[in-house]
């Protein structure tokens, strides 16, 4: 089980992440594009390390890097000066892989970060590469291809299902702090 957490944490670290940068069209975002592999192969092979020294500082290498984007999203936030639908989601796809790092930080210290265990932080790695960046960029995407139209859809769930996404990890962040422990 272990094996295969660890091969999906690197797909998205070194696929995922990359692709979803491509698709963004921020000041700054093409630099952090392309040196993206360079943060994210040390935060893989702390992966794949025995907990340690080597392996926590590989992994902070890797939070260092996804930083970057968590600036992006707060300088791209006091430029535009406003928060809507689309910003809401860019901005969660961009902070949420700072979560994850910061995760693999915690587990790889063997550190239980807010009482969780070492196998649910692992689990943490994963879900927010997936479920927090994948899933809020391709979120983003929608709100803009729709946003795009001449005449944006009429009817009223269109505003719900564009927030869910977003409103769903944004929920998950903080409950995941007071969250009773097991």
């Amino acid at each position: 089980m272990l094996v295969l957490v660890h091969l999906v944490v690197s797909l998205g670290m070194v696929v995922i992440v990359p692709l979803g940068l491509g698709l963004v069209d921020l000041p700054g975002s093409t630099t952090v594009r392309r040196w993206w592999l360079v943060v994210a192969v040390p935060g893989v092979v702390s992966l794949w390390l025995d907990r340690g020294a080597l392996s926590i500082t590989l992994a902070s290498i890797y939070l260092a890097g996804t930083l970057a984007l968590a600036v992006l999203a707060a300088a791209d936030l006091l430029r535009r000066k406003r928060l809507r639908a689309r910003e809401i989601a860019l901005y969660t796809a961009l902070v949420t892989p700072s979560i994850a790092a910061l995760s693999l930080v915690a587990e790889r210290s063997s550190y239980e970060l807010f009482g969780f265990s070492l196998t649910v932080l692992s689990l943490t790695v994963a879900h927010f590469h997936f479920a927090g960046f994948a899933a809020a960029l391709i979120a983003c995407l929608v709100v803009a291809s729709a946003s795009g139209r001449r005449r944006p859809p009429r009817r009223p769930a269109c505003r719900w299902e564009r927030g869910s996404c977003c409103s769903g990890s944004s929920s998950v962040i903080p409950s995941s702090c007071w969250a009773p422990q097991y």
